[in-house]
């Protein structure tokens, strides 16, 4: 599948879901427990406003393997329950990665993927999954809600869009994520996950990512094959107060589409098969990323756009 089009498939369904609203670079905000049944009525609302009917709703896949980001698709379902979670993660790893062999599916939890099996580092590490919705909050902004399921994948029904994150490290490991300071800088934090007495999500504390690192490379495919094509990677290192040397702009790329990640790795390791895996430290937020610092001034349409997500924000 060629990477551009993953792009604009991505790209056009963000679109389809969220209309004209702008997704703030600023994930402060964003990281709360899932959405409650009065919030999806509201986006239901939204839908009738705009006269917007779909027999089909795109569902995002990524797959973030222990030191790198495995899978990234999207398709479309019913939003009606009728399909899991666990249908999506077949379907799509059949159609886009068949070569992604994986074990335990049929059992709705999965012990083994691309070769990589649950216990790796010799603990209680496996693969888990998250599933991230777009919402509007009562001021009527778009902010992200990820709800981390207590059921298996093949239990939890599929009824609105939403991005399926499938990952691998510890059961209590903090999610990686970026805010921008008010000197526009990217600092990288981490939110890890609070529970109530009942086990319930209820929020997630954000701290620095101290040492944590955003990696983007650059992304183009051939014309004539189809075939991906990865260039230079730039890596950014945070201190230990979280901050980088990259601000909201990206000024520090040159233009173009890159895949970036925010993540951290531990000095463990493992051997998986010939490789050599390291234990990630927090589950790794990976995204397409466009970067447009000289916009062609005669595209009277084009806004001076520094940063544009490509796809959801993880």
């Amino acid at each position: 599948m060629k990477t551009l089009t993953r792009i604009l498939a991505v790209s056009l369904s963000l679109l389809m879901l969220l209309g004209a609203v702008a997704v703030s670079a600023d994930d402060s905000d964003l990281l709360i427990a899932a959405p409650t049944e009065e919030e999806t009525e509201d986006v239901a609302a939204i839908d009738e406003d705009l006269d917007i009917e779909f027999d089909a709703y795109p569902v995002f896949l990524f797959v973030e393997g222990p030191d790198a980001m495995l899978a990234s698709s999207v398709a479309y379902y019913p939003a009606d329950g009728s399909v899991t979670a666990g249908d999506v993660i077949a379907d799509q790893l059949a159609i886009f990665y068949p070569e992604l062999e994986v074990v335990g599916l049929e059992d709705g939890y999965i012990s083994s993927l691309g070769g990589v099996a649950a216990g790796a580092f010799g603990g209680w590490d496996g693969w888990l999954y998250e599933v991230e919705y777009y919402a509007p909050d009562e001021n009527g902004e778009i902010v992200r809600y990820i709800d981390i399921p207590a059921v298996g994948v093949n239990d939890y029904p599929i009824i609105d869009s939403c991005i399926i994150r499938l990952y691998y490290g510890d059961f209590d490991i903090p999610f990686a994520g970026f805010v921008v300071t008010e000197d526009n800088q990217i600092k990288l934090v981490s939110y890890t996950a609070v529970y109530n007495e009942d086990y319930e999500l209820v929020a997630f504390d954000e701290s620095a990512l101290a040492g944590g690192t955003f990696t983007f490379v650059e992304v183009t495919y051939d014309e004539e094959t189809g075939e991906e094509i990865l260039g230079e990677t730039y890596v950014f290192t945070a201190d230990e107060d979280g901050l980088t040397e990259l601000d909201v702009d990206l000024t520090a790329l040159p233009n173009g589409y890159y895949f970036g990640s925010v993540g951290a790795q531990s000095e463990e390791t493992a051997e998986v098969g010939d490789a050599i895996i390291t234990k990630p430290l927090v589950v790794r937020n990976s995204d397409y990323y466009y970067v447009e610092n000289e916009p062609d001034p005669e595209e009277l349409f084009q806004e001076k756009v520094s940063l544009l997500l490509i796809g959801f924000m993880a």
